[in-house]
């Protein structure tokens, strides 16, 4: 039944503070009966008001109210309809009927931790599809009452009301009202978190200019968070970021401490452009804080309106003197259990490398600092040493001015001094963190690094474990060292902190010029030898699952064959020209390799031992999946043998040598059991040669139950889609599609989307991917494995933290940068570049086999171009 407005219940709304003078607003409810409107009407006003008022049609759908002005003439204008799901959308008159199409412009939504409290949102007119946070509600006993509200309200805001007429107080006063007197709407209102995710959203020059044109350029609108965002970011050298990103891809993330962090190759982006953009990230970073800030001044809302500039300013100094709250959370973070002591059913050994490593990046990783923190370290159990490299901000980074009683004061130069006394108290904090990580610890050393690991060393402190307890510890802890009157004089911080040994050169600014770091043990070093130099016995648990004897047995990367495997891939780029020729080099380049093998094999002490090949390190964990004879050992083959059997699979491929190409692919499945590239190979031969789907999916779902890495994962469940998808398995080839658009990264994304969109439209019934979860539950019911598989993670598990507690870090890098992909956080991966290189120089990236890895996926790709695709028409 059609509904109306019910002028019984129609209230006249308090007076706001900023409406104009004379002019009386209403809430108008909607009810079915319509006798006696304008008598019900006339008699809810004020008695000055002595003549009727008239609505012009008096009907509504879907509107619960209406927001109404009481004109001078007695008649009702209607400027606005509250719907029945608490949103106000401009109206001018009662309408039949409603369009939901339009956007709100201003909304109530509850908390999902707290229902009894909630959000007032506005719509940004100029971007509808932006929400601005203006305020927060609160409700008891079916009334509403602001909380907090970016506007006056005056006596309003002492109030609860029905939720109608707060709906319309709200409305009015951040939304009509301001666009009567010309103000924008939404103007210094908002969230912090909500300005953040709108920067996040845009390019990064962007999103920086936006952030200095509101402060800067447009400061007579501006706020003082955007004045003060401004300021921090023309400070920092900002305006220049849109010239760098033009040369380097740069991109801003927000890690889980709300910190923000730019992502870069820090290999290409080096000198004044680096300290730029980290200037530009500090920045950032003193604008996360603020909004930390402001929550705990509005109660968690962080909202725009509750910044001042001298609050900002207070902001930054108080970030930058809180070491004793960060040691504080050390002290309560080490005292709880490790978390990541058992990994995929592997419990690492109490006081361990493992263990200490572990709880020492958790707490590196779970601090909030204001600067971006870079570290690399190493352990020696059997000195009970720790030695840390550790990242320190440059003068660059730090706020060039300071907020006083007579506005901002330039403090450009105290910047070095500020620089060398933050380097003086992270010091402190890391010797702190890696005390607390293992009372087996009792010599900790810590050098700093201006603006990164590959800077100059500016700092280089030993710590002693009792000293440091009894002495220094103290002054860290009860905020001493976080005194002001240090950043000036971090001489005497110096003294104060007084370490075991140092090195550190002053200034004459008081700054801290390059040093040379102090001497570490010769052990440390001993540990990060290239796997295929280290001649150190594996303990027995080791030996058992690797199926090895040494570390360098362990070893996949050194090829040391007369034929290395580039080669193979040079012949192979020739062979589209030339496939016969190609096919008697690679046949010849067979046959040296297997003579060489045979030799070497005569010359053996007669141990078992079969020749393996493996894409990655990590690959070499896997071993035990196929079961092999206890006694057997593995040893390395040479990557031109397996490359050379790929290759030739695919040339006999293309050539229609189906024979052919099988047996290749077979012989490279017998070299490299643990990749599963060969197996990947003979589905697309059966496949594409014999349009043998079921063939070719059985050794797809092989594949998967090998499969590790990220990539290789993609492309198999791609493949294995298409294949579901020609044997009319729809719904399988739909999971696996899914599967691969999860994956955000894959290189077959764009693709796979591209196809799946075909799929869903020759589906019936069904119009969206499938979600995670079911994608799942149809793989699992059809017996298709979940890559990488329980069985794959606990082995790389097992390898992993058995190589790094019996002291073999380097043989276990691999292991751990993929075990940090399966689990959540970055501790994990932290602590990988440590495992590898420890405090040594970082000599450059792992090359996979030569290459091999990206040429034969472009080669793959192509192949899905081929006549396999041609028969789905409209497949790429």
């Amino acid at each position: 039944m059609d509904t109306k407005p019910n002028t019984s219940n129609m209230q006249i709304l308090p007076l706001l503070p900023e409406q104009d003078a004379g002019a009386t607003y209403a809430v108008l409810q909607c009810e079915q009966d319509h006798e006696h409107i304008h008598e019900r009407l006339q008699s809810s006003l004020d008695t000055q008001i002595d003549e009727q008022i008239t609505i012009q049609t008096p009907y509504c759908a879907q509107n619960r109210a209406y927001v109404g002005l009481v004109l001078p003439n007695n008649e009702v204008q209607i400027l606005a309809r509250i719907d029945e799901h608490n949103a106000v959308y401009a109206a001018d008159r009662i309408e039949e009927s409603s369009t939901e199409e339009e956007a709100p412009q201003l909304e109530i939504q509850a908390w999902t931790t707290a229902p009894n409290a909630g959000a007032i949102r506005l719509t940004d007119p100029r971007n509808p599809e932006r929400k601005i946070t203006v305020g927060e509600y609160g409700t008891k006993r079916g009334e509403y009452s602001f909380l907090s509200l970016n506007a006056k309200l005056g006596a309003v805001a002492d109030c609860g009301y029905e939720l109608d007429v707060f709906l319309a107080l709200a409305w009015l006063a951040t939304y009509y009202i301001p666009q009567l007197r010309g103000k924008p709407v939404g103007m210094g209102a908002g969230r912090l978190c909500e300005v953040f995710d709108e920067m996040m959203d845009m390019p990064l020059p962007d999103a920086i200019d936006m952030m200095i044109w509101k402060g800067a350029t447009n400061n007579q609108n501006a706020t003082d968070f955007e004045r003060y965002a401004a300021r921090q970011l023309i400070e920092a050298g900002a305006g220049q970021l849109r010239q760098i990103a033009c040369e380097h891809e740069i991109h801003m993330v927000r890690l889980h401490t709300r910190m923000f962090w730019f992502t870069f190759d820090s290999t290409e982006l080096k000198g004044l452009q680096r300290d730029i953009v980290l200037a530009t990230e500090a920045a950032m970073n003193r604008l996360a804080f603020l909004d930390l800030d402001a929550r705990e001044l509005d109660s968690e809302m962080g909202l725009v309106g509750t910044v001042s500039e001298r609050m900002a300013w207070q902001s930054t100094h108080d970030a930058l003197h809180m070491f004793a709250k960060h040691a504080g959370h050390v002290e309560r973070t080490s005292k709880k259990p490790n978390t990541y002591a058992t990994v995929y059913g592997t419990q690492a050994a109490p006081g361990g490398v493992w263990d200490i490593s572990t709880r020492f990046a958790n707490l590196c990783e779970t601090l909030i600092l204001l600067f971006r923190l870079d570290y690399r370290f190493d352990i020696d159990l059997d000195q009970g040493m720790m030695a840390i490299h550790c990242s320190v901000p440059t003068e660059m980074m730090f706020p060039s001015s300071r907020f006083t009683s007579d506005g901002w004061v330039d403090t450009r130069s105290e910047r070095p001094a500020h620089t060398a006394a933050y380097a003086m108290r992270l010091a402190t904090l890391m010797a702190q963190i890696a005390f607390s990580s293992s009372v087996r610890l009792t010599q900790v050393q810590v050098n700093c690094y201006a603006g990164g690991l590959q800077g100059s060393c500016v700092l280089s402190l030993d710590f002693d474990r009792m000293p440091f307890q009894i002495n220094t510890l103290p002054a860290l802890t009860s905020g001493t060292l976080d005194s002001p009157r240090f950043d000036a004089d971090p001489l005497a911080l110096f003294n104060l902190i007084n370490p075991s040994r140092h090195s550190v050169q002053f200034t004459a600014d008081r700054g801290l010029a390059p040093c040379e770091p102090l001497p570490v043990h010769a052990a440390f070093a001993s540990k990060h030898l290239p796997v295929w130099a280290d001649e150190r016995e594996l303990p027995e648990s080791m030996a058992q699952l690797l199926h090895a004897q040494r570390a360098c047995d362990l070893d996949v990367m050194n090829d040391t064959a007369s034929i290395a495997g580039k080669e193979v891939w040079d012949i192979y780029e020739s062979a589209e020209d030339a496939p016969a020729s190609a096919q008697m080099d690679l046949e010849s380049v067979l046959l040296q390799l297997e003579v060489e093998q045979q030799a070497s094999a005569a010359s053996a002490d007669g141990a078992s031992s079969q020749l393996l090949f493996c894409e990655r390190p990590l690959m070499r964990a896997l071993v035990s999946l196929t079961n092999p004879p206890a006694d057997l050992l593995y040893e390395k083959a040479p990557d031109a043998l397996y490359n050379a059997h790929l290759v030739l699979c695919r040339i006999n491929r293309d050539m229609g040598n189906f024979e052919a190409s099988i047996r290749h692919a077979r012989q490279a499945q017998a070299l490299a059991v643990t990749t599963p590239q060969p197996l990947v190979e003979e589905s697309i031969t059966h496949a594409e040669l014999h349009d043998d789907f079921s063939t070719a999916v059985e050794y797809l779902i092989r594949a998967l139950q090998i499969a590790t890495v990220p990539v290789d994962v993609a492309f198999i469940y791609y493949r294995l889609a298409f294949a579901y998808w020609q044997l009319g398995n729809q719904r399988l080839a739909l999971a696996c599609y899914t599967r691969v658009l999860i994956m955000k990264n894959s290189p077959v994304r764009a693709s796979a989307i591209q196809e799946v969109q075909q799929l869903i439209d020759e589906m019936h019934g069904v119009s969206t991917l499938m979600t995670n979860e079911e994608s799942l539950q149809v793989l699992r019911n059809a017996g298709v494995p979940t890559a990488p598989t329980n069985q794959v993670r606990e082995l790389l598990a097992k390898a992993a933290v058995g190589l790094v507690d019996a002291g073999f870090p380097r043989a276990a890098d691999d292991m751990v940068w993929m075990l940090g992909t399966f689990i959540e956080g970055d501790v994990i991966s932290a602590i990988a570049a440590s495992l590898r290189w420890g405090i040594g120089e970082e000599v450059g990236p792992t090359e996979f086999q030569g290459g091999s890895e990206d040429a034969m996926f472009e080669d793959l790709k192509r192949s899905l171009e081929g006549d396999a695709h041609e028969e789905s028409e409209g497949i790429e």
